[in-house]
């Protein structure tokens, strides 16, 4: 163990602990009938820090090393703090203009912060009629979606007073990958500390992160945890590391509540981990299964109660409404993707579906089909598609499907050429990663599958182990083309989203300076935005009345950019 390995790891232990902790504080306290608090966040970081000292201190997993002091434990507790306000000030700068981030996520978040607790009251039109006609019909994904990333969020929201606050979770993910995979790359001795970092990056810098990590979408801290769950299955099949599995214990359930896929992902992952355990050394299954079931657990009885039980017992399905039985007698179950692309492609089979979308063009119009392009080629606008949080055909980048056609006949060779354990690496991560995305019949849909960014970065880490220059020439071009990749994606979507921001922020100023003349008042029909053009306007402390009857637009002016179909205009409030 290295210097920099412990700090990496120790660190990423504490960005881990806060948010399993907030959840479970959370969950745990909503069975009491207690509400989300500002004070559930303070308590989480207080829990989190402590907890990881007494393993700093005592656990045989986390008991430091001889060079490494308790001075060096608050600096790399220093480091969490500057982590934690950087990706606090970020979010809070920068608002989401996405489509279900404005339309379901916030205003979950905001009915979580206002006292929803959906333990008792899984119907959240139940808890607040007047939610039901403020979300327009998005108030089911609400009640029967998981529920993780809009608890964390609430609760910074109830400590900071900005709803746009709770996204730093999405960062803190981010930085908990690259930690985790460069804590990894630490068993591989033949690759250079600059490289180990570079790799790390490129892992964390996932491009469905990229382009949903200023938005509420929760796909990235899909991403970003999958990657992290992945990473530690191969450690601990690899190399017996008794910590990854503890990382393991405290990932699955946060994993398992971002998304329903987080808990069939989870599960896929562990039993094939299981599999291959039981095949190589039996005598460590049993440890392997009561850590992660106790796990499992936790993730679907007490973090997942709603709603993973409260589905299942008012719809006979935890998994409602993502999967519910087919509506034309063609198919056994339908999914709510079936209206995301056009008909024509949706009913291909899975293989096709995910052909498609690899190697056509970056596109993010639902009503497009797919577009078959020339390797290493990019059409004018294709990066467009990764203004918004959902691009659909070619979401890994315009540059992934090319990659993919170096690395395919390259995995081959290494399967062939490379040593044992090496080819149990790519033979393992190549594996997991197929059955993964398979299983998945809308895998084509690159936030619907985002461990498939991971399949590059496993022939990469191959070829350090293969002799002679052409070799490492070929880790070389397509680490370089990833990093290229990554670049063209972050920069299209952080410059859009910023200039967005900037007309948004202006506006809000002048509205601000006009409705503050007494007589001035602004005028809001939100369409399905209800509660998230309120709380903003609240925000700014801007004078406005939310206008319901859409038949009083014909006054419209304008409306707010980012935010469609909103129409606002400036009223005059009678004198007394």
């Amino acid at each position: 163990m290295t210097e920099k390995n412990y700090y990496a790891r120790l660190l990423a232990l504490q960005v881990l602990l806060l948010p399993v902790i907030l959840t479970s504080i959370s969950t745990l306290l909503f069975f009491l009938t207690i509400p989300i608090t500002g004070a559930h966040f303070l308590a989480s970081l207080a829990a989190a820090v402590g907890i990881s000292f007494l393993l700093f201190k005592k656990h045989r997993y986390f008991k430091s090393p001889g060079y490494f002091k308790t001075s060096d434990y608050w600096k790399v507790t220093a480091v969490f703090f500057i982590l934690l306000l950087v990706s606090l000030l970020i979010s809070m700068s920068v608002y989401d203009f996405s489509q279900d981030g404005q339309a379901y996520h916030q205003p979950a978040v905001i009915a979580l912060a206002k006292g929803w607790n959906p333990f008792h009251e899984p119907y959240i039109e139940k808890y607040e009629p007047f939610y039901k006609q403020a979300m327009a019909g998005n108030e089911m994904y609400v009640d029967h979606y998981t529920k993780a990333p809009w608890i964390t969020a609430a609760a910074v929201y109830r400590l900071t007073g900005s709803v746009e606050s709770g996204k730093l979770f999405n960062f803190l993910y981010m930085a908990a990958a690259f930690l985790i995979t460069w804590n990894f790359l630490f068993h591989f001795g033949r690759i250079p500390g600059q490289a180990k970092l570079v790799i790390a990056a490129v892992t964390a810098l996932n491009p469905v992160v990229l382009y949903q990590v200023f938005s509420y979408y929760n796909d990235c801290q899909l991403a970003s945890l999958l990657s992290i769950t992945l990473i530690l299955a191969f450690e601990y099949i690899l190399f017996r590391e008794e910590k990854a599995l503890f990382f393991l214990f405290i990932t699955l359930p946060v994993l398992s509540n971002i998304k329903f896929t987080g808990l069939i992902y989870g599960a896929v992952i562990i039993c094939l981990a299981w599999l291959v355990v039981f095949i190589l050394d039996r005598d460590v299954q049993r440890r392997f299964i009561f850590t992660m079931g106790a796990a499992f657990l936790a993730a679907v009885f007490i973090i997942g109660f709603q709603p993973y039980i409260t589905n299942l017992a008012s719809k006979g399905n935890p998994f409602y409404p993502a999967l519910r039985p087919g509506g034309t007698g063609k198919t056994l179950v339908e999914t709510v993707i079936g209206r995301q692309a056009p008909a024509d492609f949706m009913t291909k089979d899975r293989f096709r579906k995910l052909f498609y979308s690899l190697f056509s063009r970056s596109d993010s119009n639902l009503t497009h089909m797919p577009r078959l392009k020339i390797p290493f080629t990019i059409h004018e606008n294709e990066l467009a598609a990764f203004d918004v949080a959902d691009a659909r055909y070619g979401g890994f980048g315009p540059l992934f499907g090319s990659i993919l056609l170096l690395v395919i006949p390259g995995a081959l060779v290494v399967l062939v050429k490379a040593k044992r354990l090496v080819k149990w690496f790519c033979f393992i991560t190549v594996g997991l990663t197929a059955v993964l995305t398979l299983i998945n019949p809308e895998a084509w849909w690159a936030r619907l599958s985002p461990q498939l960014w991971l399949l590059p970065i496993t022939f990469i880490v191959s070829l350090y182990y293969l002799p002679g220059k052409r070799w490492k020439y070929g880790r070389g071009l397509v680490l370089s083309l990833l990093l290229l990749n990554c670049m063209m994606v972050m920069i299209e979507h952080t410059g859009y989203t910023l200039g967005v921001n900037r007309q948004f922020k202006r506006q809000m100023a002048a509205l601000s300076e006009e409705t503050r003349q007494t007589q001035k008042i602004l005028a809001v029909v939100p369409d399905v935005f209800y509660l998230t053009v309120h709380e903003r306007l609240h925000y700014f402390k801007i004078r406005h009345r939310m206008a319901t009857d859409a038949g009083t637009d014909i006054h419209a002016t304008g409306g707010f950019p980012g935010t469609p179909n909103t129409k606002i205009w400036i009223e005059n409030v009678p004198l007394l």
